[in-house]
């Protein structure tokens, strides 16, 4: 646990990934539990409070697992993370990934995702066309502090679509409302900077597995 709070005093990506410690991985994973259980008493707080709901995921089991086990750890993953380390593998799998929310937007109809994603799917393309690969992994790499936290933020506040009520309400107590999935965000954004995307994706799994338990 130590290890976890000085990486967050100081974020750096590691040269070579480690193979991580089992034990390590299951005081993150009760440190993640116990962060839920307080914050979580807050966000109900406010939610009572101002009227704001928390969406109930519709779905049935199979799709449970399919989705949200399987499906969303691997996309969220590679989406705010796979670049902070940035090499074509990474490169190559971020862009199929958007390719993947470009179609799935088009397939459902939703316009405004299909601008976001295609916005920034083009926007990566033209990057890395017009830079060479060195210059952008080396400016990734000298701004990983801030990158960190900023991907860790951007994670949880994306969960902010699984609320409904007052748009400003939601908008002004999002950073609580959403502070389970921001602790996540730190947790998982230090697996995968330390052990790599692979453990960063199950320990994701690992966390979505409390949806097979929800009725």
């Amino acid at each position: 646990m130590t290890e976890f709070l000085n990486f967050l005093k100081n974020p750096t990506c590691s040269t070579k990934f480690y193979k991580p410690n089992f034990y390590h991985l299951l005081n993150l994973f009760i440190l993640y539990i116990f962060s839920v259980i307080m914050l979580g008493v807050f966000a109900y707080m406010i939610s009572q409070i101002f009227g704001i709901s928390h969406n109930k995921i519709d779905l049935s089991f199979s799709k449970k697992i399919l989705i949200g086990f399987l499906l969303a750890p691997i996309y969220e993953e590679i989406f705010f993370r796979s670049l902070l380390k940035f090499n074509n593998q990474n490169i190559s799998l971020f862009m199929l990934n958007l390719s993947g929310f470009v179609a799935w937007a088009v397939i459902k109809e939703k316009p405004e995702l299909l601008i976001v994603t295609s916005f920034i799917l083009l926007t990566t393309i033209s990057l890395v066309m017009a830079l060479k690969r060195e210059i952008i992994s080396k400016w990734i790499s000298a701004n990983i502090k801030p990158l960190f936290y900023l991907t860790s933020l951007l994670f949880g506040l994306f969960h902010v679509i699984n609320f409904s009520g007052n748009f400003w309400l939601i908008l002004l107590f999002s950073a609580i409302l959403c502070s389970p999935q921001i602790i996540a965000g730190l947790i998982l954004g230090y697996i995968r900077l330390k052990y790599g995307l692979v453990y960063a994706i199950l320990f994701h799994m690992l966390i979505n597995s409390s949806i097979l338990i929800v009725p």
